[in-house]
């Protein structure tokens, strides 16, 4: 057990007990509410923040205990706005290349550590940023060789640097989910442009806790704790 996540007497009482038990045994990595740097709950003293606003459960965020104390940030709007989804992200994404009978087929893995839970009132926990793709077509991935969706939610962008974008929850604008694309090779982009959709795994997936080589590994283990969406996604033209 983690004595090193700290939280405050009025903390404890809204998420209850069993969430901070959960998140004792269970938290490492995270983007500090405050000051947006990376943290390690495991390494150095956290504080736990609660956010409430006008609708929506609570949402939990950590912080570094010199940032910020403990304690309930009330809001005028709703808790899981289009902006939760943006700020503070610590994304590590990575490119490859599956074959297929039609030839190669370029394939994604954007890897985003769920530091912001939403705690419901029985205690579970819930990555809203995963629950915002499954909200857009996304599938819940429960083997690795499931069948993914063609969404139309989501798109991906070769020009430039390349990004891949997906509607926002008011479904009126549009959020990055991932910018730039990880240094795709040549043959990486070929197959993207010429099939026009790319296979992406997105989630927790925990590839700063596995060597490169190791990634297949470290999305088999995402999957089994349900910590996995897919999809695959259409392709932008190219200018």
């Amino acid at each position: 057990m983690n004595a090193r996540i700290e939280c405050s007497p009025p903390v404890k009482a809204l998420i209850g007990g069993e969430v901070l038990t959960t998140l004792r045994r269970t938290a490492d990595h995270y983007s500090c509410y405050s000051c947006h740097q990376p943290g390690n709950a495991t390494r150095a003293r956290t504080n736990v923040i609660v956010i409430t606003g006008t609708d929506g459960p609570p949402v939990i965020q950590l912080a570094h205990a010199g940032c910020t104390p403990s304690q309930i940030v009330t809001l005028d709007g709703p808790t899981t706005d289009k902006h939760s989804f943006s700020r503070g992200e610590d994304v590590i994404s990575m490119t490859t290349l599956w074959p297929a009978p039609e030839g190669p087929l370029a394939g994604l893995i954007i890897d985003r550590h769920a530091e912001l839970s939403i705690v419901f009132g029985h205690g579970d926990r819930e990555d809203p940023w995963l629950q915002l793709l499954l909200d857009k077509q996304w599938a819940l991935v429960l083997d690795a060789n499931q069948d993914f969706p063609l969404v139309s939610t989501t798109a991906l962008e070769l020009d430039g640097p390349g990004r891949v974008t997906i509607d926002a929850p008011d479904a009126q604008s549009t959020v990055t989910l991932l910018a730039p694309l990880p240094d795709p090779t040549p043959e990486w982009i070929t197959a993207a442009a010429t099939r026009g959709i790319v296979r992406v795994y997105a989630g927790d997936i925990g590839l700063r806790n596995h060597p490169e080589h190791d990634a297949p590994n470290a999305v088999v283990a995402a999957i089994a704790a349900g910590q996995v969406a897919g999809a695959y996604i259409p392709v932008t033209a190219t200018t």
